[in-house]
């Protein structure tokens, strides 16, 4: 793949601590060359639906799997 990045991903988190172990997840569960994080200071549109297919990612100690990024991953949108 080429251009600026291969893949986004769009994360939803409570606070930034819960961020903060997801992205550790993640980066211990999948090789990564570079990882860039974006944060929304302030909500302009408020959604309460998510495109979830019923797979989420629990924290460290649950009983689900180490996130897989193909599964919530979509290509970067070209600029």
């Amino acid at each position: 793949m080429a251009g600026a990045c291969d893949y986004l991903l769009r994360v939803v988190v409570p606070d930034m601590a819960a961020f903060d172990r997801f992205y550790e997840d993640l980066t211990v569960a999948v090789p990564l060359r570079k990882v860039e994080s974006v944060f929304a200071l302030e909500s302009l549109r408020q959604r309460t639906a998510l495109p979830l297919d019923g797979q989420h990612w629990t924290p460290r100690g649950g009983a689900s799997q180490a996130p897989n990024p193909s599964q919530h991953a979509s290509p970067c949108p070209a600029t």
